[in-house]
């Protein structure tokens, strides 16, 4: 949940110059909170497979959208 919280976070802070990837990260960051609360409160079996599927959405966005900094590839 804490990374989901940087992920929310991350954009301001890094200075992010492409929309999408902000959007990107800001969304991922929600469900990933959202997720993880799910796995560890209500205990949803599936929840933690969800958090996978983000994950692997955040290791193509930066490619997808074009991400013109490094910061961005790196986050």
């Amino acid at each position: 949940m804490g990374l989901g919280a940087w992920l929310v976070a991350s954009p301001p802070a890094l200075g992010y110059r492409s929309a999408g990837l902000i959007w990107s990260d800001i969304i991922s960051g929600l469900l990933v909170v959202a997720l993880g609360w799910l796995s560890f409160r209500a205990r949803k079996v599936w929840a933690p497979w969800g958090v996978v599927l983000v994950g692997t959405w955040l290791i193509f966005a930066p490619v997808i959208f074009w991400a013109p900094t490094a910061a961005e590839y790196a986050n």
